[in-house]
């Protein structure tokens, strides 16, 4: 039986993007302390263009000290909408967009036991490459045809778990 109940909540805010909650947790007559970490609602995007290859970046990801090969993915910023941002990041970090309505596959809380945030996972095709795109520096763009995708998961090459469910949601879905 649920009898748990936060009796204080303090905030701290170290950056612009992270925040902590220490709460006073009350069940069962005992008070526990507890730590959240609070960051944006994030986003990522598989998507595959004409010939079946998905556009995938690798860079450098500091909090483990390793370089990653990733879905396109960031913050949902500015209050837009999950789709807007997940679009936005496609764009920015490897320079395609498509006319064809991206598809929400999946929404989910990455970590319940330790951080706040929400995220949404998006399935876009008939992606195209823009001319004027201009690289971001930390980024590289590496392509995959869309059947190594799950080699790729396999092999721990791709280890971000939200990136993981996305794929194996178009897996299951047949999108891929």
């Amino acid at each position: 039986m649920h009898n748990s109940k936060i009796v204080k909540r303090t905030k701290r805010t170290l950056s612009p993007w992270v925040a902590i909650y220490e709460d006073e947790v009350k069940s069962n007559g005992r008070t526990e302390v507890y730590h959240a970490i609070l960051v944006p609602d994030y986003v990522c995007v598989l998507a595959i263009d004409k010939e079946g290859y998905v556009p995938l970046v690798k860079q450098f990801r500091h909090a483990i000290n390793e370089m990653t090969l990733e879905l396109p993915a960031g913050l949902r910023e500015n209050n837009i909408s999950p789709k807007e941002a997940a679009l936005k990041e496609l764009l920015e970090e490897t320079g395609y967009k498509s006319e064809s309505e991206a598809k929400e596959l999946i929404s989910l809380r990455p970590c319940t036991g330790r951080l706040s945030n929400k995220g949404w996972c998006f399935f876009l095709n008939n992606i195209e490459k823009q001319r004027d795109w201009i690289p971001e520096s930390n980024v590289e763009l590496v392509m995959t045809k869309s059947s190594n995708l799950k080699n790729l998961v396999n092999n721990g090459d791709i280890q971000n778990g939200m990136h993981i469910a996305t794929i194996l949601k178009a897996i299951n879905e047949g999108l891929i």
